[in-house]
């Protein structure tokens, strides 16, 4: 008797609760919008969409008349922030190249622990955006996203810093030992993001430390590889 009459004390509750969260919609289900901002191009404001539609996460441009003009190819799986003028932020416009033209800038989990960061360029001549590329000059290696593989909840993996510099928390791979946490600094060098500096983080500060005296440390060996990522595709149509 006593476990019939908690069943229908249960399902009384459940009955006057469900109208206080049925309009609560979370991503991915039935409100498939992350989050948004705006950019302004030729004066004239236009919506930027972040969703994810079936597991995939991918941004949209929409005009002044609502018709979607651009769309990203899949950034990946899952919702990601990251630090830019010193806020958490899923979603950002903001000019980087100093040209006058703002670039969106977003983030997005492609694994349990691996996310890419992508900053996308307005093309003028072919009214779309690309992605700026990230260059290792060491490894011969570049792609236009940028990975951090040591990943924090709070968005501190991957932090905008003064003077257009990027940190990504990643792994250090030695041959005689095993990963380590470390800095990837990538700076903005004309219209790409050029990796400067590997730096093992401090041992007496958090990985997620945002400490610029981080970048003041040794640099990492010259067998130091950059951060390991699963193949992205083309993030522009």
């Amino acid at each position: 008797m006593k476990r019939i009459l908690l069943s229908s004390l249960f399902a009384a509750a459940m009955m006057y609760t469900a109208p206080v969260f049925a309009d609560l919609e979370v991503p991915g289900e039935t409100n498939p919008v992350l989050s948004e901002n705006s950019i302004v191009l030729n004066e004239a404001k236009l919506s930027v969409i972040k969703r994810i539609d079936q597991g995939t996460v991918t941004l949209k441009v929409l005009g002044v008349d609502g018709k979607e003009m651009w769309a990203s190819l899949p950034l990946g799986e899952q919702e990601k922030l990251f630090i830019i003028d010193g806020a958490a932020s899923p979603l950002s416009v903001k000019d980087l190249t100093g040209d006058g033209v703002p670039e969106i800038i977003t983030a997005a989990m492609t694994g349990p622990e691996t996310s890419a960061l992508y900053v996308f360029k307005y093309d003028a001549a072919g009214k779309k955006f690309v992605g700026m590329n990230f260059k290792y000059e060491k490894e011969q290696l570049s792609r236009d996203f940028m990975v951090s593989d040591m990943y924090q909840k709070n968005g501190e993996d991957i932090v905008f810093m003064p003077e257009n510099q990027i940190r990504a928390l990643g792994k250090i791979f030695n041959e005689d030992a095993g990963p380590t946490a470390g800095f990837y600094f990538f700076k903005l060098t004309g219209d790409e993001f050029v990796c400067s500096e590997i730096t093992p983080v401090p041992t007496d500060a958090p990985a997620d430390a945002q400490s610029e005296d981080a970048g003041a440390t040794a640099s990492a060996t010259t067998e130091t590889p950059a951060p390991s990522a699963t193949e992205s595709p083309a993030t522009g149509n």
